[in-house]
């Protein structure tokens, strides 16, 4: 079957053999680049020379991180502390800082609720606030409050609170450097309370 489509097709079969015949060619003269030629017809148990190439040593990583000098003319980190060799390592002394807050304004932050009847519970977020960011507080009688300093723009808090089945309403409020800037009260059985200010 194979000859008799070649005598029918001998332009289609004179082609596919020139491409095959190119391909060879090509992965010949390829070979021949890539190996150097007459090297490559080389007897098998001829000496090769191969390159030498430095593999630094391997050194196990100790228990302890290894001081590094300090570099002449900078002072060492405060306190005469040495600096060490790691991820995140620093041989130069930045800038003095209290954290991330320098700079940024503060702001006094009450926020607080109340109610004719007992308050089951209160949730609150002040992002901010180095000593008291989040928390839930139960069984508040009729009356709660906290006060912490926040940082930067507003909004600065947020309280949550669901009024009991009877209804009895619960006001929150928020208040920022003595201005009230949130104040909300329930208004039925098992109203949600949402205060962000």
């Amino acid at each position: 079957m194979g000859m008799r489509w070649m005598r029918r097709n001998k332009i289609k079969a004179a082609a596919a053999t020139a491409v095959v015949t190119g391909a060879l060619v090509m992965a010949f003269a390829l070979a021949t680049l890539m190996f150097g030629g007459s090297e490559a017809t080389a007897r098998a148990d001829a000496p090769v020379d191969t390159p030498s190439v430095d593999v630094p040593e391997y050194v196990a990583p100790t228990a302890e991180p290894t001081a590094i000098d300090q570099p002449t003319g900078i002072p060492a980190a405060p306190g005469g502390a040495p600096t060490f060799a790691g991820a995140g390592a620093n041989t130069l002394k930045g800038l003095d800082g209290k954290g991330g807050i320098v700079g940024i304004p503060k702001h006094r932050i009450t926020l607080s609720l109340t109610s004719p009847g007992p308050i089951a519970y209160v949730g609150y977020i002040v992002p901010t606030s180095l000593d008291n960011s989040t928390g839930t507080v139960k069984d508040l009688g009729t009356s709660w409050s906290m006060t912490t300093i926040g940082y930067g723009p507003p909004d600065y808090a947020q309280m949550f609170s669901l009024a009991g089945p009877t209804g009895v309403p619960i006001t929150c409020t928020i208040t920022v450097d003595g201005r009230v800037t949130e104040k909300r009260t329930t208004t039925g059985p098992y109203d949600q309370l949402f205060c962000q200010g």
